[in-house]
This record gives C-alpha cells, sequence and structure tokens, in this order.
C-alpha cells in the first residue's frame, strides 16, 4: 500500500471545498477522543452520588505536524507553511466561526474546526 500524503481542505461559509493544504511531513502518530459527560446527584444517606448522563462531548483528533525547508534550497520560510494552518483560527467574516475543515490522510477523513495550534521552531 502505497504512502499517501495528508491534506486540509478549509470549507466557505456555502459549504464549496477551498484550496487544499498539504501537510509536509505526515504524522508520526495521531490520536482521537470521545467521552461523555455526567452529573453527580448527591441522595443523602448513600455511600456514593448516582450518576447520570448529560450529554456527549465531541470527538477530538490530536497531532504534531512536522514541517521542514531547513533542506530546501530555495530557502524558503517555514512560515509560508505553518501560517496556512494557523490562519484557519482566524474567524471567517461569513460564517462568523473559524472554517469547517477536512483532514484526510489515506482512508482518515476527519470534519473538524481547528481548536488550538502550538507553534515551535528549532534549527
Amino acid at each position: 500500500m502505497a504512502l499517501e500524503k495528508a491534506f486540509i481542505t478549509p470549507y466557505d461559509a456555502s459549504g464549496n471545498p477551498g484550496a487544499e493544504i498539504p501537510v509536509l511531513f505526515n504524522p508520526t502518530e495521531y490520536s482521537i477522543e470521545k467521552s461523555n459527560q455526567f452529573a453527580e446527584i448527591a441522595i443523602p444517606g448513600l455511600e456514593s452520588p448516582l450518576l447520570q448522563f448529560t450529554r456527549g462531548n465531541i470527538k477530538t483528533l490530536t497531532m504534531d505536524l512536522f514541517f521542514d525547508t531547513y533542506t530546501d534550497k530555495s530557502g524558503e520560510d517555514v512560515r509560508n507553511y505553518t501560517n496556512k494552518i494557523t490562519d484557519l483560527l482566524k474567524i471567517d467574516s461569513d460564517l462568523h466561526t473559524p472554517p469547517v475543515c477536512l483532514f484526510s490522510w489515506g482512508k482518515l477523513n476527519f470534519t473538524c474546526v481547528l481548536e488550538r495550534a502550538t507553534q515551535r521552531f528549532t534549527m
């Protein structure tokens, strides 16, 4: 099976896909988290509170993306790539929210909104 490149595709207010943002190097690992929320109901005389399901929480995809232009002979600034990712945190004036995106990597298709991005620059 051939390796497939990972892409992030933002969508506009009408649901039309924008330009795909390629990931320079595929992640070495990722995690998907999903949880539920419960309320504790304290009842006098019971040893422990009763639990009541209140709602499900959103599914979260977490990964580290690696961008490297140091070995590239063009001398291109790596921020030309990383800014495309961090720009997905900006509020879309039509949506009044950051854009919905699709992270695609092989058979993994994850519809999402970018919640957080941390950048670390190393020489």
